[in-house]
């Protein structure tokens, strides 16, 4: 488990939603369709490519993006 504390939700949204639009520039395709998950979601990454360590350090420098005032792409839901 890990966490990563930031001011706001809308803070925490704007870094998950920065890593999961970089996803697939960085070789990632959805790793579980829709059709596959009961929810009717889909899992984003594969956990045999993805380490926890690169995910950590990809909150981090988002994080600190947004601490900075660096808000690098514009936020949009789903």
């Amino acid at each position: 488990m890990y966490e990563c504390h930031v001011p706001t939700g809308d803070d925490d949204l704007a870094i998950e939603q920065t890593i999961l639009r970089r996803r697939p520039a960085a070789g990632h395709g959805i790793h579980l369709t829709a059709a596959q998950l009961p929810n009717g979601w889909s899992e984003t990454f594969d956990a045999r490519r993805v380490t926890a360590q690169s995910l950590q350090d990809a909150i981090h420098r988002e994080a600190a993006a947004l601490e900075r005032g660096l808000c690098r792409e514009p936020l949009t839901l789903f």
